[in-house]
């Protein structure tokens, strides 16, 4: 055997130890290594994105007695973190989509997406008996591409209805609304492109479709947690001295000072294609003492955590009251008071016409069914899942699934007419909107342009999986307008023939 090299630690060798030889009776001596873990140099990338100290200045503003008490709702840190008008993920002029940028949505996998939705719109202009004015509202339009898709094939094949359409996209910053206005204009179109607060803020309503395609899960989101029959929440705070010995309930953690739990490891991240996150492992804030073991550091107060602490407000006991039902003991799970605002707000425009809702949701039995332990929060960068939702803030883009149950519940409490449909998957809503029979007519052509086919192939494949985008939901909703046998809401069974 040959003789251990002198360098085997390789990086260790950095670590500060010192050697403390003991005496022992029966033996020459013992070696034992005591480290000190040193500063996480690599983790400051983590921290040091220009919106990090905008977030550290609001936890510092927020109220408390000391750093080590002060903190800010995940929903608050969220929409700092999607939607700080400077650094704010959404708000960056340099924001790809697509293939590019941090992830896909239906949009940018192929214009088929707008294409068969420009159908269904159509179908509404005529059940609103053809309107000479009709309003066609994109909430949330990201990179332009749904509106573009559904715009053009109004005007190649609904000619008549195209002239009748206003077409509007609204977004939350006006970097957002130059990009898609530039993305319309390379196709020869136009629009109103507008501010969604300003427009909602509008006297006035209108009579036609309010579509929006993964909106509604980009909105901010209180992160709370149940222990028996108490509801509690989660903070975001700075890292304060190391947390005592982990609490007996959850996903782990430790006591501080107020008797809130601290989170010291991450909400783990799935990809968007899970119907749940991984089971949550919290590591210990202490390395231990012994062979192998050391002494961290003090936290760094720059860094990030999460603590858990009483409910901000009352208005999240509320919603899981109103819907008879709570998450697992010790499970997490996610509150979207602010999408439900927003759907409120977006019914009470509609006097007579349809909302279309397409989005990564569950009903609320299921969102918050007793198995699901860890919520559906999500956080992404480069199309892959990030385990951190707070690292790199402005970076990286957070989402989760929305609860229809209660987007439905606000429509309909904006006044009389509201009707709403059982949720379908987007899988069955492009099939039945004619996605086999674009298919076929593409194939038509394969033999003089086979590549071309095989991508258009793929492209419904993509959008029709039903682990991946095709799991997604379409809530419809209508205001004094009929919803029974609606395009996107038939059985592919009785579009297709099957026969007993």
């Amino acid at each position: 055997m040959g003789r251990p090299s002198q360098h085997r630690t390789g990086l260790a060798a950095a670590v500060r130890a010192e050697a403390i030889r003991t005496r022992c009776p029966s033996r020459d001596a013992t070696i034992r290594l005591v480290t000190t873990t040193p500063p996480d140099d690599f983790a400051l990338a983590a921290r040091s994105t220009p919106l990090a100290r905008f977030v550290l200045d609001e936890i510092d503003k927020a109220p408390g007695d000391t750093s080590e008490t002060r903190r800010i709702t995940f929903a608050h840190f969220m929409a700092l973190a999607l939607g700080h008008p400077v650094h704010g993920y959404y708000s960056r002029a340099d924001l790809a989509w697509g293939a590019r940028g941090d992830y896909e949505t239906s949009p940018e996998v192929h214009p088929i997406f707008g294409y068969l939705w420009a159908r269904q719109v159509e179908e509404c202009w005529e059940r609103l008996d053809r309107p000479a004015s009709f309003d066609l509202v994109e909430v949330g339009a990201g990179s332009g591409a749904f509106s573009t898709a559904m715009l053009t094939w109004l005007r190649a094949r609904a000619p008549e209805c195209f002239a009748a359409v206003r077409p509007v996209l609204l977004d939350g910053h006006p970097n957002r609304l130059a990009a898609q206005r530039a993305t319309l204009e390379a196709a020869g179109l136009t629009a109103e492109h507008a501010l969604l607060d300003h427009w909602l803020d509008r006297p006035g309503r209108i009579t036609g479709v309010v579509i929006s395609n993964e909106f509604f899960d980009a909105l901010p989101v209180h992160l709370v947690t149940r222990h028996g029959e108490e509801l509690r929440e989660w903070y975001v705070a700075r890292a304060g001295s190391p947390p005592t010995p982990a609490l007996p309930h959850g996903g782990g953690g430790g006591l501080n000072g107020r008797g809130e739990g601290t989170l010291t490891g991450p909400i783990p991240s799935a990809s968007a294609l899970s119907a749940s996150a991984p089971s949550l492992s919290v590591p210990s804030p202490l390395v231990g003492e012994g062979e192998g073991g050391g002494f961290p550091l003090p936290p760094d107060p720059d860094t990030l955590v999460l603590i858990e602490g009483d409910p901000s407000t009352p208005a999240l006991a509320a919603h899981f009251a109103h819907l008879g039902v709570t998450p697992g003991d010790g499970a997490r799970a996610e509150v979207g008071l602010a999408s439900f605002e927003a759907m409120r707000r977006i019914a009470a425009k509609v006097e007579r016409g349809y909302v279309l809702t397409i989005d990564y949701g569950y009903e609320a039995r299921d969102l918050y069914a007793s198995w699901r332990r860890e919520g559906t929060l999500m956080a992404f960068r480069s199309h892959s899942p990030v385990p951190d939702p707070l690292s790199e803030p402005g970076r990286t883009d957070l989402t989760y699934h929305v609860d229809l149950t209660s987007l439905a519940a606000a429509a309909l409490a904006t006044g009389d007419g509201w009707h709403a449909a059982p949720p379908t998957s987007q899988a069955e809503a492009l099939t039945v909107l004619g996605l086999p029979d674009a298919l076929r007519a593409a194939e038509s052509r394969a033999a003089e342009d086979a590549l071309r086919f095989l991508a258009d192939r793929r492209a419904a494949e993509t959008l029709t999986d039903p682990t991946a985008l095709g799991r997604i939901r379409v809530l419809a909703l209508a205001r004094h307008a009929d919803l029974d046998g609606l395009a996107c809401l038939r059985s592919v069974a009785e579009m297709y023939g099957r026969t007993e």
